[in-house]
This record gives structure tokens, sequence and C-alpha cells, in this order.
């Protein structure tokens, strides 16, 4: 990238017409690099006549070539930045490399920062691809496990498959997860995450990884499934109680006779 100082006027256009082609020519011609540019912004901050303005200059510079610079870039405009200003380049390059310590300390510090907020806030990004969780905790859980269980032990699926349908699911993100399983399942089909990554976008696929690693905290077996069923299906009649004011008398009847 080169960037080009338009001195004499506000556009190519005015340059062109007061001073004629050859000047923006040569404007092109003498553009800065980008750290050039950088350089020159902070040149004109100080009045490097004077032993401060130079002191101060310098220390700005450091800061502009500590920042994304190779070894070399830095040991030519060191090298450079030394000559027209009559300083040590070695004081420049440890003043360079003081800043570079600085911002990698910073940077780690964010880093770690960002990294204590995952630890201490594990479901954000669970609950944010899930929003139906944090209100069906329990229930949610349990959906995970039998998710869980399959997709790391797919030979299962034959065992639960009759008692338990997507549409028993009460969270939105686990119905369509689990109806995706269960369908490749069902056509004898790998259900692993690498399989169905292309279905699920980036966040939820950290989601279904995290769920998938629950498997080390869980029996994996039918047992523990056929107990997640009973959760689910036993929410499900709660939540038909809850609305049975919107269900037909014949809804309403079938749940006196399902318990």
């Amino acid at each position: 990238m080169k960037v080009i100082n338009l001195k004499g006027g506000k556009d190519p256009d005015e340059i062109i017409k007061k001073f004629g082609a050859s000047r923006f020519k040569s404007l092109i011609e003498g553009a800065s690099n980008d750290i050039e540019y950088k350089l020159m912004l902070e040149r004109e901050k100080f009045d490097v006549s004077t032993a401060d303005g130079k002191v101060n200059f310098m220390k700005a510079a450091a800061s502009v070539l500590a920042k994304g610079t190779t070894p070399i870039e830095v040991d030519v405009y060191a090298s450079k930045l030394s000559d027209e200003l009559s300083v040590n380049k070695e004081a420049l390059i440890r003043e360079i490399e003081k800043n570079k310590r600085i911002a990698k300390k910073k940077n780690n510090e964010e880093y770690f920062s960002e990294i204590q907020k995952s630890i201490n806030n594990p479901n954000d990004l669970i609950n944010k691809v899930n929003p139906d969780r944090k209100d069906n905790i329990h229930v949610a859980k349990a959906e995970e496990t039998i998710i869980a269980t399959l997709m790391n032990n797919p030979n299962l699926y034959k065992s639960i498959k009759s008692q338990i349908s997507a549409d028993d699911f009460i969270t939105a993100f686990n119905r369509r997860l689990f109806a995706t399983i269960s369908e490749r399942l069902q056509e004898g089909k790998p259900a692993e995450i690498s399989y169905i990554s292309s279905l699920f976008t980036d966040d939820e696929i950290s989601v279904i990884a995290k769920i998938t690693a629950s498997t080390q905290i869980i029996s994996n077996s039918v047992s523990e499934c056929e107990d997640c069923i009973k959760v689910i299906k036993d929410e499900k009649r709660r939540s038909k109680y809850s609305n049975a004011s919107e269900l037909s008398n014949q809804e309403f009847l079938g749940l006196f006779n399902n318990n």
C-alpha cells in the first residue's frame, strides 16, 4: 500500500490543474508506504530541531515501528532515522523492542481475559445458539445427553428410536440437531460432527462439539437415554397441561389417558 501526500491541492484534479500532470506523477512516484506515512504524521507533531521534540518524536517512531514490522524493516528504518536525526541506532532499536514487549504483554493479558470470561460464562455461546435452553435447563441437558450418546455411539439408535422423535424435544436447536442425527442414522449414514458440519453455522458447530465432549461425564448407555427420554416426555406433558385451554376436548381427555 502507498500513500500520496497531496501537497498543493485538496485532490488530484486540483493539483493537475494548478501544477500539471507531471507534478502529480512525481507525487505518485514519491508516495510513501504505510510505515513511512505513519512516521511522517508523527514527525509533523514535533519540532525535531529541539532536543525535547527529537526525543518525543523518536519515542513515537519507536511505537510505530513496534507494530507489525519485521526485523529487516526495523533495521532499515532505525538506520534511516538515526542518520537523519543524529541519534544512536541501537538506542532506538532498544526502544522499539521495549514497545514490542509492552504490546505483547497487553495482547496476552487481553487474550487471557477473554479465556477467563469464557471459563466464567461457559454457557454464553450455547444459550445464544439455543435460547430455549436457559428456561428449560433440566430438559435441555436430557436432550443433550441423548444427542451426545448417539453421536458417539450410533449403534444405540436402534434401541431408542421407537421411544422418541424430534417432535418430543422441547428446545428448538436440540430438536433440529436430533432430527438431523436421527435422519442420518435411519439411513445408515454416519452422524459424527464432521459429517453434519455443513448444515450448521460455526457457532452451532462449536456448541455441538461441546455437547459431544460431554460423553466423558455420562454413561453412554441405553438406560441413561431412556431416563432422559422420560424427563423430556414428562416436560412435554407438563407443557401441554400449562396450555390446556388451547386443547380440544379430545386432546384434553387424552392427557389423562396417557397418565
